[in-house]
């Protein structure tokens, strides 16, 4: 994503792969807990919306776990908002696509 992304610093190749390590990780143990957690907050304005605000909480959880991420690694650096939010949907998006397929 680097290479697309300007705002997305990483210093060496093996740091891409800890970076997806750590994104997993945290995605496997505290985005259940995150994703509640989201979804107990704006179950009222999803209500309003006929639930299409929960269609963002991935895209809200995935942002959190990437920020953390961020936090966590030091040669991982995201510089850009916009950089950061076209990675949080590119995640998203490729997440969808992975559980669309696996579940077909």
């Amino acid at each position: 994503m680097s290479r697309w992304l300007p705002g997305i610093h990483v210093e060496r190749k093996r740091t891409a792969v800890v970076v997806a390590l750590v994104f997993s990780l945290m995605n496997w143990i505290v985005g259940g807990a995150i994703r509640f957690l989201v979804t107990t907050v704006l179950i009222i304005p999803a209500v309003f919306t006929f639930g299409l605000l929960l269609l963002f909480i991935p895209l809200l959880v995935n942002g959190a776990l990437l920020w953390a991420t961020d936090q966590v690694i030091k040669d991982f650096e995201i510089r850009e908002r916009r950089s950061f939010w076209w990675m949080t949907f590119s995640i998203t998006l490729a997440n969808w696509a992975l559980h669309h397929a696996w579940r077909h």
